[in-house]
């Protein structure tokens, strides 16, 4: 592979989620385990190390090189009970060409162990919208509101949609996670918004930020 198509091979990684009850996502793990690719084993030693230091909860798995000179730690993420994602990968002993070996090792876990557990388990591999990684969790139920509201009558502004709308603005400049304003287009269109409708609200709340700085520009909360 190029290091452009690991890039993007790194996006995919970074972005995929898969979402279910806890139920469902216990069992992906567990499809995950009874066919792992060879030389990929599960080390739950290290997940409890994790969980007793920051009281994180994630799946971790080793890939060891056929000649036993080198391999790759990969965390699995699950930062809600219902979602699990990509976490970091590292090299472990000295692979060749670190970077190459250790993302396509990544890569092939997810593709060969991910995707095709996820199908035995009944579920469906998603990624996670730009949008909802630039927001905090607050001013993205607040984005989210507005949609849902806006949705019922995609051709026009209700009062009660300018109320959510200005909440949600508010929000965003508030905590400081802005989003990016093709980001924000493109997230308002997979939420079923019409395009044309998408590239206003879009332009409406670049112009919403920059009044608010003018008027305030060290707001309440610092930049993160």
């Amino acid at each position: 592979m190029t290091d452009l198509e690991l890039m993007a091979e790194v996006v995919t990684w970074h972005t995929f989620r898969v979402r279910g009850s806890p139920t469902q996502l216990d069992r992906l793990v567990a499809e995950i385990d009874l066919a792992l690719p060879a030389g990929w084993s599960h080390e739950p030693n290290k997940e409890g190390e994790l969980r007793s230091k920051f009281g994180s909860t994630g799946y971790c798995y080793r890939y060891t090189s056929p000649d036993n000179c080198w391999g790759v730690s990969l965390w699995l993420s699950r930062p809600k009970p219902d979602q699990i994602r990509g976490g970091q990968f590292v090299p472990l002993g000295s692979p060749p060409d670190p970077w190459n070996s250790t993302t396509s090792r990544a890569i092939d876990f997810y593709r060969s162990a991910i995707l095709p557990a996820a199908g035995r388990a009944g579920l469906s591999v998603g990624r996670v919208h730009p949008v909802e990684e630039m927001l905090d969790s607050a001013t993205l139920r607040k984005l989210n509101e507005f949609c849902d509201q806006a949705l019922q009558h995609p051709d026009r502004l209700t009062e009660e949609d300018s109320r959510r709308w200005n909440e949600f603005l508010s929000a965003a400049y508030r905590s400081r996670h802005v989003a990016d304003i093709a980001a924000l287009t493109d997230w308002f269109i997979a939420r079923g918004l019409p395009a044309g409708r998408a590239r206003e609200l879009a332009a409406d709340y670049d112009r919403g930020i920059s009044l608010l700085e003018s008027y305030d520009p060290e707001p309440s909360i610092a930049c993160r």
